[in-house]
C-alpha cells in the first residue's frame, strides 16, 4: 500500500484456504521441481529427433515420449510433496487461521483437548493411508524403472 500497487489489503490472503495452498505450494515447489528436472534431462535427445523424422507433432510427441518417459519423476514428485503436507500443522496454524487440515487436527487432539487414544489412532490412520498411496504409486506409476 505504501508503494501504490494496491488500495487496500488484498483479503483473500488473510486467514483462509487460499492463503494455506499459496504458502504450501510456495514450500513444496522446490521438492517437485528437481525430480522433475532430473526426470526429463534423462530423456535423449534421440527419441525427440527421431519422432519428428516419422512425422509426428509436439503434441504427439508428448504424449508418446516425454510424457511416459517423465511418469517416475512425476510419483517421486508427487511423493516429495504428499508425505510431508499430510501432516503438516505450522502453515495452516499461521497462516489459516481458523481452517485446520489433518495435523493441526491430530496436535489439537493431543496437546489441547488432551485425547491421546484419539490423537494416535489418527496418527497410525494417517500413516496407513500415507504407506498406502506410496504402494499405489510405486506399484503403478512406474518408480522402479529410476531403481535398474
Amino acid at each position: 500500500m505504501t508503494f501504490g500497487l494496491v488500495e487496500q489489503p488484498i483479503t483473500i490472503l488473510f486467514h483462509s484456504l487460499y492463503a494455506i495452498i499459496i504458502v504450501v505450494l510456495h514450500n513444496a515447489l522446490p521438492y517437485a521441481i528437481i525430480p522433475l528436472y532430473i526426470t526429463l534431462r534423462s530423456i535423449p535427445e534421440s527419441l525427440y529427433q527421431a519422432a519428428m523424422d516419422l512425422g509426428s507433432n509436439k503434441l504427439s510427441i508428448f504424449f508418446r515420449i516425454t510424457l511416459p518417459l517423465s511418469m517416475p519423476g512425476i510419483a517421486i514428485a508427487f511423493l516429495f510433496i504428499y508425505i510431508p503436507m499430510m501432516g503438516e500443522f505450522a502453515i495452516p496454524a499461521l497462516v489459516g487461521g481458523k481452517t485446520y487440515m489433518l495435523g493441526n487436527f491430530i496436535v489439537r487432539q493431543y496437546l489441547t483437548i488432551g485425547n491421546w487414544p484419539f490423537a494416535s489412532a489418527s496418527t497410525i490412520s494417517l500413516l496407513l493411508i500415507t504407506l498406502i498411496v506410496m504402494f499405489i504409486v510405486f506399484k503403478f506409476l512406474g518408480v522402479r524403472r529410476l531403481y535398474e
